[in-house]
């Protein structure tokens, strides 16, 4: 065998190939438009009346997020006065029970006659009675 039939045995298989595959091809296509159906047309009318819907609906969820937010930034304004009220009060209650202590230890350095007087409510002061 010479190389020319041998360049003719590969042309003529190149050739069976290239029609094989142009006849898939076409059987391809047909296939596909065969069953192709096309889509029914949309109905972009509802979907655009249901968009508008969704962006009223956007827009009223807003709304209410800006009132929400109002109503928390109140409230937390609101507990933070609170909490400053229960500081202060803090506060007070600790210096009360500090000179309720100062006036108990106080008894203790009392004699005895200083606790008679004491307890029994005689005072001894005499812009007492004014």
């Amino acid at each position: 065998m010479n190389i020319t039939t041998d360049l003719a045995i590969h042309r003529t298989k190149m050739d069976k190939c290239k029609t094989i595959l142009i006849i898939g091809l076409c059987l391809l296509a047909l296939a596909y438009f065969w069953w192709y159906e096309p889509c029914e047309e949309a109905d972009y009318e509802g979907y655009s009346q249901q968009i508008e819907t969704l962006k009223q609906q956007n827009d009223l969820l807003k709304a209410d997020n800006l009132k929400l937010d109002v109503q928390v930034s109140r409230l937390k304004s609101e507990a933070d006065s609170i909490m400053k009220l229960v500081r202060v009060d803090r506060k007070v209650i600790n210096e009360l029970k500090k000179s309720e202590h100062e006036r108990i230890t106080a008894i203790n350095d009392f004699d005895n006659d200083e606790l008679f007087r004491f307890f029994s409510g005689i005072k001894t002061d005499s812009t007492a009675n004014k």
